[in-house]
């Protein structure tokens, strides 16, 4: 009996202390919990030729998280610098990745734009190259981060030197539970939501040089609500970007920028704005002022002298002429008149430009008198008459 309560005695502290071992492995566990993962990643790599073409007939995928894309057109050029000289080639590491978690960014990217949050973000590395030549196109799922079809989303782009997020573009949220944009450099791409967007990006930028200065038009943004004014941004450096370039406020288009100093190249972009803020730049376009981009002046030294059947029109030749115009006629006699009415006989101008020019006009009827204006004209527009029309009367 007094060896059975033994056996006893030690099974229950056997019992025992497999118990007390256990509780302490559930109390360890407890300790240290292990947050699940929300940022994935995709590593791959393409291939680019000794120009630094990936592929000059087709598309390229890049190697991407589930429900993104990220495409290189065909015939793109990968670089490390802007002006496109030093190409990368061989293969090249791709690096992708995606989260709708604000903790997955950079610490100083998760200060947000004011009123948004996050619907997701693709952070997009190719190697070491920096720069493309044509924009690379991207889709990103925002559904997964909130986001629902027909919503619009905000592009922003996170700017690693001044640790601030830009504007983009707005986008709307397909049927497929993505948002698309076209991006031209590398960085972090995010989509955020906001309950009111600013204006998306000004369309069909152009710019048309002239003497000290730039004309500027654009259309109004694609997507996004209707802005209610527009700010220019401008730079002798190319890459201008709303923190580096001078801003005009209140740009109406057509909208002339001077004075600007000729023969340097400019760079421009435009912004959208409204109530709720400043939309994503548009493209950039670039134009170089130059003296000769003006309207010539109106010749003056016209004379008319008649001949038979003919008459014959001189002037003293203008700086920046590359055509002129002589207008004619037998009815009218304003100078007036004679542009909005007359014959037209446009003669080219002589190269390298004599001091004076001379056309003979012909046939014309003997004893009728005519009366002659001539303009000087260029790419950029055409000159006046003079202030009284010259009038010869050609003889038999």
């Amino acid at each position: 009996m007094s060896n059975q309560k033994n056996i006893y005695r030690i099974m229950g502290c056997i019992v025992l202390a497999l118990m007390m071992l256990a509780l302490a492995g559930c109390s360890s566990s407890t300790e240290t919990p292990t947050a699940a993962a929300t940022k994935q990643t995709e590593t791959g790599s393409v291939t680019a030729d000794g120009s630094g073409i990936v592929s000059a007939t087709e598309k390229t995928s890049v190697a991407t998280p589930l429900g993104n894309t990220v495409t290189i057109q065909a015939g793109t050029v990968l670089t490390t610098d802007a002006a496109e000289t030093i190409p990368v080639t061989g293969a090249i590491p791709t690096t992708v990745s995606y989260s709708t978690t604000v903790a997955d960014l950079p610490a100083a990217a998760q200060t947000l734009p004011s009123g948004c949050t996050l619907a997701a973000f693709l952070d997009i590395s190719l190697g070491t190259v920096k720069y493309f030549s044509n924009p690379l196109k991207l889709t990103m799922n925002v559904v997964s981060g909130g986001a629902s079809v027909g919503d619009t989303v905000a592009f922003y782009t996170f700017n690693a030197v001044t640790n601030t997020w830009e504007p983009v573009d707005d986008a709307v949220v397909a049927a497929d539970g993505t948002a698309a944009l076209s991006i031209h450099h590398l960085s972090i791409w995010a989509a955020f939501k906001t309950a009111t967007p600013p204006p998306g990006k000004p369309s069909g930028i152009s710019a048309a040089a002239g003497n000290a200065k730039v004309t500027l038009s654009w259309s109004a943004p694609q997507a996004g609500p209707a802005p209610a004014s527009y700010n220019v941004y401008y730079s002798t450096t190319p890459g201008v970007t709303i923190a580096t370039g001078t801003k005009v406020t209140g740009a109406v288009s057509p909208c002339e920028i001077t004075p600007l100093p000729n023969t340097t190249e400019h760079f421009f972009i435009v912004t959208a704005v409204n109530a709720d803020g400043e939309g994503g730049p548009s493209k950039e376009v670039s134009a170089t002022p130059d003296i000769s981009l003006q309207v010539p002046a109106s010749p003056t030294g016209v004379s008319a002298t008649a001949g038979s059947q003919k008459v014959t029109v001189s002037w003293a030749t203008k700086l920046y002429a590359t055509s002129y115009n002589i207008y004619y006629s037998s009815t009218l006699t304003t100078t007036a008149d004679l542009l909005a009415s007359g014959i037209k006989y446009n003669v080219s101008a002589v190269d390298p430009q004599p001091a004076t020019q001379s056309q003979e006009i012909s046939p014309l009827t003997a004893g009728t008198k005519y009366y002659f204006a001539v303009t000087s004209q260029n790419s950029v527009g055409e000159s006046g008459g003079q202030t009284t029309p010259k009038n010869a009367t050609p003889t038999p």
